[in-house]
């Protein structure tokens, strides 16, 4: 009997760490839950009921649209000299600059603000319209990087052609050109997952309810397929934040 117990000490160890983990899943899961699931569950003991997905945490309220009017853009004067033409390539990117200048990055902005609400999310009419704005999103940042890149093919050929440029200038032009190109990349990313996070809800029309903010889907499938959408999403969202402009996009 001595032997059998000290034998089961290493297996019920071995077995708690796992059990755990199922519980505390279980208890985030649950927390993902509405109220009336929730009660609803425990009234009926239904174990089988697919979890509701918490959009945000409880109690926390939906971040505000940012207001990004139409403006009128005037135009931009060719920077002077090499050094001026490189600080540009990262203007609206990595520095702020004023609306009326910033001729792709706001106008992208003002088409991203409200994508992703939640008066969207419930709303057939504002998905379809609002995948229609993402679309022009990625048509203008297709012509930011053509721009960009012509620009820098430029500024390229001007150090080629000038060995009495500057270290500091090379330097930097390096150094921008990484900046543009990052930018670049997160951002399609931004727009890409953003376009499919509509695109999926508009598709699963009668497979999900919203009941701000839980979103609770029919079908288990369904619902981890866009956990791992919505994911993307915010980890793309992150990323985008990081460059100033950009900051304060909510979606």
């Amino acid at each position: 009997m001595i032997r059998l117990f000290f034998f089961l000490i290493p297996l019920l160890c071995a077995l708690l760490p796992s059990f755990a983990h199922a519980q505390d899943r279980k208890s985030r899961d649950y927390e993902t839950m509405s109220m009336e699931e929730a009660q609803s569950m425990e009234e009926t003991g239904d174990l089988s009921a697919i979890p509701g997905v918490r959009l945000r945490k409880a109690g926390v309220e939906p971040i505000p649209t940012p207001h990004i009017p139409t403006v009128k853009f005037l135009k931009i004067e060719k920077p002077a000299t090499v050094g001026a033409m490189v600080e540009s390539l990262v203007q609206g990117i990595y520095t702020d600059i004023p609306p009326q200048y910033d001729h792709f990055g706001y106008e992208m902005r003002h088409f991203m603000a409200g994508i992703g609400g939640p008066d969207v999310i419930g709303d057939p009419k504002r998905l379809y319209e609002e995948i229609t704005n993402v679309r022009k999103a990625a048509i203008i940042l297709k012509y930011w990087k053509e721009d960009i890149g012509k620009k820098s093919e430029e500024i390229e050929t001007l150090i080629e052609n000038n060995k009495t440029t500057s270290s500091r200038v090379r330097s930097e032009f390096r150094h921008s050109r990484g900046i543009v190109n990052a930018f670049a990349g997160d951002c399609q990313r931004w727009i890409s997952t953003n376009q499919n996070f509509l695109e999926f809800l508009l598709a699963k029309q009668g497979a999900y309810k919203y009941n701000d903010p839980v979103i609770t889907f029919t079908d288990s499938t369904d619902r981890m397929d866009f956990i791992a959408i919505f994911n993307a999403r915010e980890a793309a969202r992150a990323k985008i934040n990081e460059y100033l402009p950009f900051a304060k996009m909510p979606y």
